[in-house]
């Protein structure tokens, strides 16, 4: 690796001490959105550090830190991803992520991935009873998240009129419409550690909205 290149890497890592620092100071004033922003460029920079550079293992160190802070700050409104991958489910449990076989029973979609971790939880809609689905699975640079919404009980398609729509923290929100007898929809995205989405559902005048933290 040229001196150039690790110089470069050197101010990345120190980019992320000093975002990690501001995220830890709005933390303590209350200003949790600055908090989260900061907490993911700090993140972001962690990741840059190569495991050959000097500061690799206080960056690892770091990162862990950070999660930790994210799970404390907003793991009390987010379902945290970050715990799936860690076989860890009580949170999820409580807020309704089930396994799909609760969630279907012996109905189950095809869902072909592998080593990938699912769970499902029913949405009420008014009269319509929704199931979405998180597929998550750890690449290596980041975590890939299948979204899939399906109908539940005797339907046997989603409902005319149904807004699905994908918020990420910074960027735009992408807004999807279920077709006419859309038996399912399915979306991919990907996240690093530490960035949040919002999932909306809409029919009608109901909307239900998830809150997720990788």
């Amino acid at each position: 690796m040229s001196n150039f290149t690790e110089n470069q890497e050197r101010i990345g890592f120190l980019k992320g001490k000093a975002a990690q620092a501001s995220g830890n100071y709005f933390a303590r004033l209350g200003r949790h959105e600055i908090a989260l922003e900061e907490y993911q460029q700090a993140l972001a920079a962690y990741e840059s550090v190569y495991q050959t550079l000097p500061d690799f293992a206080e960056a690892q160190k770091n990162k862990k830190t950070v999660r930790d802070k994210l799970r404390e700050l907003f793991g009390h409104w987010f379902v945290v991803l970050g715990k799936w991958l860690q076989n860890e489910f009580d949170k999820a449990t409580e807020a309704g992520w089930l396994t799909l076989e609760e969630i279907f029973g012996t109905a189950i979609p095809a869902m072909p991935r592998k080593r990938a971790i699912k769970r499902a939880k029913q949405i009420d809609l008014g009269t319509e009873k929704l199931a979405l689905v998180m597929d998550i699975k750890e690449l290596t640079q980041e975590i890939s998240v299948i979204l899939r919404i399906y109908p539940l009980g005797k339907q046997t398609h989603l409902p005319d009129n149904l807004k699905f729509t994908v918020i990420p923290t910074s960027g735009e929100a992408h807004e999807y419409l279920a077709q006419s007898h859309h038996p399912a929809f399915e979306t991919e995205w990907f996240y690093k550690h530490g960035e949040q989405f919002s999932v909306k559902m809409q029919l009608n005048d109901m909307t239900v909205t998830e809150d997720f933290v990788i």
